[in-house]
This record gives C-alpha cells, structure tokens and sequence, in this order.
C-alpha cells in the first residue's frame, strides 16, 4: 500500500502522532481497492531492535515485529489471514475502525523514540495471497544525518519550560438556543497549531424524520464550525458535515478536534414527563395530524394546568374543509415552560358529556377521549404542533380517572442539537506565564550520573564510547546555564532558547574547549534574566 504521512508532537510524558489518509487511496491491479489498515511501531532502536520479534514455524526471526497498536477498517476482515509464510500468518486486526491520531502516554521524558505507522492490505484469501505491508526506513549515520522515510519521526517527549501553561478551549456557550439535550467536548490533537485568542462558532442543521417515539420528530443533520475572530472574514473549516453522533469522529482542525454527545432523535422525558397525581389516566402526546393537516412538533417542553371550566379559552381552528374547532370555555391552561408564556391552544371535544362542554375527559362515552391541540407562535402567525389526548387503552383501566382541578401534567422533550443552537468558543494557545516560573523547580538528571545513562544513543562506533548526554530540565525557555569544577573553573556555557514546549536542555559532557568532562562534583547557575537564577551541583561518578 501507499506509505503514510507522520507528524509527531511531543509533550510531557506523552507523544501524539497524526497521519494522514493518503494509504486508503491504494489500489492493488490484482486486489483493487483493498486497504486494510494501521500499525504503529516504536522503538529506542534505530533498527528497531527492542521490540517484539515473530518468529516463523522453523524457530527463525521473521521479518515481523509486534505492533505497539493497530487500527483497521470495521469491515468483517479481521484474525488471521489464511494466507501464511513460513507458517506466520499476517493479523489482518480486530475491525477497531480506522483512526489518523494516537497519543502514546507509556513514554518516558528523556529518552529518544523512533515511530512508524505502517499501511497494509487485506490480501486475497481464495487465493492464499499474503497481505502486504509499507516499508518503514530509518537510517542514522556516526556523523549523525539522518535518513528516513515519510511515516517514520523521532522524538523526544521532554518537560515543559517553566511557567508553561497548555493550550485549552473554553467550554462552548450557547449564543443563540443552547437548551438541547446534548454536549460539545473537545481534545486537543496538535498544540502547537492552537490559535490564541482565535473565536468559534458550531452551528447545527436539523431535519424531520419517522421517529421511534413520535410519528415523526427532529434529529441532527449536519455540523458547520467557523473561525470568526475576524467577523467581517468568517472562515468555515467544517462545512455542514454530518457526523454528529455521539462518539463520532470528527476532522481535526487548527490543532483541536470536537466531540459531541448528541441525542439520536428528539424523544419526550418519560422519567420527568408525567402527572402531578399517579391516579389519572395515562397521557399520550405526538405531532397533530387530521386528513391533510399535519402539525410540526416544536421542540419544546410544556405543562398544562386543570381547574374549573372557564380557566382557560380555546382558540377556533379550522383542520380540514368539512371541520373547525371552535373557540369555547375550557378547564385548563397550557404553558410553554420554556418561554414561561401561555401557549394558544385548540380543543377538539370528542367525548362530550352534557352540561360538560369544555371540560377535558376521556372514556366516558365509548372509547374516545378529548384532545388539546397545541398551537404555537411562528413568524406572527399560529402553526400547529403537537396533539395531547389520554392514552388509546388507558380507559381500560378502572382503577385510573380523568384529571380534577388543582392537577397538572409536565410534557419535557428531550433534544439533539437543531438549527436553533448556535455555539461559540475560545482558543488559548500554548503560553508562559512568567508569574507561575519556579526557579527551584530545575534539576539535572541523571544525578549523579554514574558511567553512563539509559537514555543515551546506541554506541555507532567500532571503539571507544558513544555520546553522553546529560539533562537540565524545567529550565525558564531562555536562560544560560554556566557549569563551574569545584575550584570554580568554567567548564562549559549552555546558551538557551527554545520551543516553549520544550524545558529540557542536552549537555553532551563535553568542556568549552570540546573534551570529555572528568568524573567529580561540577556547580552549575542557571541565569534567567528578568526572571531569577538557581545554583546546584551535581556529581559524574566513574
């Protein structure tokens, strides 16, 4: 397959790799399109000597080594592929989904680390044809060049500088809406692409569809985000896309990607929908429809009140071209609990009982029951919503009854996010906050460094040693670092000024004059101006 793209940001204890989706693209002229996924593969090896070997049926190492994580298409292909050379066969993986980010957090500050995320194919099992991975090259020189291929990159998780304050989103506001029953997270992926002080806006699209509750209801249909620092050049990264389900994976952009928990369709609250009094018939509520008319369930929660007749006044509606609902006396009130207006409403009395009219009911002629037809406030005008009745076999209860004055019912829909919420944000990106710098905070490792250290570089050399590294870390991102013998002799000046990521600063052990320090006790000054100084010691021990 194609080879991969690989970018690596590193942090503190902590390596996050981002790639591309070039490999997908691949077509195999026996196979076709026939990608199949990721592998991640790490080291402290340049030859990638220290990670697992697979050896084959005849006890020799093959040319596999164990990936440190692997993601692949949710495709039904995955186990063991039937094809097998040498009696190793190729782990197709276990259809994780494809992913194009991946934090390592079982790092170690200090030390080098070699990565490569591989492509592979699926291969053809009719005919035992064995997939295939992409090459991950990597070659260092004594002189240190170095040669690689694009899906490999070194690096080094390290401490951050002193005062260091990480990159962050504000948690997002609603601007216009806001009331849905759903969430907007976010993870930052690339820090170092977080614009500071940048603004966001999310906005949502909705649309109607047979629902699993109600007849018909909202869910969301697509996600729009927008840079809108500067308002009068709003710049769009995402575009109306429409994966918005919880959990789904979004494109990242400058540097962070969103996460949503999102309802998969508006639904009513049955724990907090009821009534006030568990004796009275059970309710049921969904979109009005009569002959050609259909009513539009708003997402909005509501309550209706019951009292004497004469509370409350219907308002005349015509549904079809042979009925109208007239205006009359009624014993209840309905309110939008969202708004906290009283909400105009129509009243189709359908089980009427003489001296009776007006009053809401059901089951006492027949099996019919009265029903409250919502109307609501649209652009000046009145549109029908929704349609409040008792439940179709509720009468069949005997042990239940109609509601009296002083009762009330609660009707809470639960939502996604619809093109009535509107959301914005912040960005903070990575800064120093010289207020927060500690001095005291800087130490060498290792100390006392005794022949060598862990974390130092594969001998590249027939004879002799390799290079020695030793570490000041949480230093200020620019300072100098003056390395004195205890007879007060300068041995070595580090001039400093880094990534503000990066609080770590190499010294190779060499002296000014280019060589090998000697074992004994060394005091070293950290100078930062405008910020402080600190004085230590360490130890080198033979």
């Amino acid at each position: 397959p194609l080879i991969p793209t690989l970018e690596a940001i590193p942090g503190d204890r902590r390596v996050t790799l981002i790639w591309d989706d070039f490999a997908e693209e691949s077509f195999d002229p026996l196979t076709g399109y026939d990608f199949e996924g990721y592998r991640i593969y790490r080291s402290t090896d340049q030859e990638w000597n220290d990670m697992a070997v697979v050896t084959d049926a005849y006890g020799s190492v093959s040319s596999n080594r164990k990936p440190l994580a692997q993601f692949d298409l949710e495709n039904g292909v995955q186990g063991f592929s039937a094809g097998a050379a040498n009696g190793v066969q190729f782990y197709l993986g276990d259809d994780t989904g494809l992913v194009h980010t991946w934090v390592d957090t079982t790092v170690k500050n200090g030390y080098t680390y070699y990565y490569a995320v591989t492509s592979y194919d699926r291969g053809l099992d009719s005919s035992a044809l064995y997939p295939s991975e992409c090459s991950k090259y990597l070659s260092i020189s004594p002189d240190g060049s170095i040669d690689k291929g694009r899906n490999v990159v070194i690096v080094r998780p390290e401490a951050p500088t002193a005062g260091f304050k990480s990159a962050e989103l504000s948690d997002a506001t609603p601007i216009i809406g806001g009331d849905a029953d759903a969430a907007i997270g976010y993870k930052i992926i690339n820090p170092l692409s977080i614009k500071d002080g940048n603004t966001y806006s999310v906005s949502f699209e909705d649309t109607l569809v047979t629902g699993s509750q109600f007849s018909t209801t909202y869910k969301t249909k697509s996600m729009t985000v927008v840079n809108v620092t500067n308002p009068a050049y709003p710049d769009t990264l995402i575009n109306k896309n429409p994966n918005v389900q919880t959990g789904a994976i979004l494109p990242i952009v400058d540097g962070f990607q969103l996460k949503l928990a999102n309802m998969a369709e508006m639904i009513l609250d049955t724990v907090n929908s009821q009534w006030s009094h568990d004796g009275i018939y059970a309710f049921s509520i969904d979109r009005f429809r009569y002959s050609r008319t259909e009513g539009t369930p708003l997402p909005h929660s509501y309550q209706i009140d019951f009292g004497e007749i004469g509370v409350g006044t219907s308002t005349e509606l015509v549904i079809s071209t042979t009925r109208t609902l007239p205006a009359m006396p009624v014993n209840f009130t309905v309110t939008n609990t969202m708004s906290g207006e009283k909400l105009p409403f129509a009243f189709w009395e359908r089980d009427a009982l003489a001296g009776e009219e007006g009053k809401f009911t059901g089951f006492t002629d027949a099996s019919r029951a009265d029903e409250i037809i919502f109307l609501e406030p649209v652009n000046d005008s009145l549109i029908i919503s929704w349609d409040f009745t008792l439940g179709a076999t509720a009468g069949a209860d005997t042990t239940k009854r109609n509601p009296q004055p002083g009762e009330s019912v609660v009707l809470k829909m639960l939502r996604p996010f619809m093109a009535t919420d509107v959301y914005e944000f912040t960005a903070s990106g990575q800064r120093i906050d010289d207020a927060a710098i500690d001095m005291d905070l800087i130490k060498v490792v290792p100390n006392p460094y005794v022949v060598a250290n862990s974390w130092e570089p594969r001998n590249q050399y027939s004879s002799g040693r390799g290079p020695r590294e030793l570490h000041f870390t949480h230093l200020p991102q620019k300072c100098t670092i003056r390395i004195f013998n205890v007879q007060g002799q300068l041995v070595q000046t580090l001039e400093r000024d880094s990534d503000i990521w990066d609080g770590t600063e190499v010294w190779d052990m060499l002296t000014k004059d280019k060589l090998d320090v000697a074992f004994g006790v060394y005091v070293y000054h950290v100078d930062a101006p405008g910020v402080g100084s600190k004085v230590g010691k360490f130890a080198i021990i033979k």
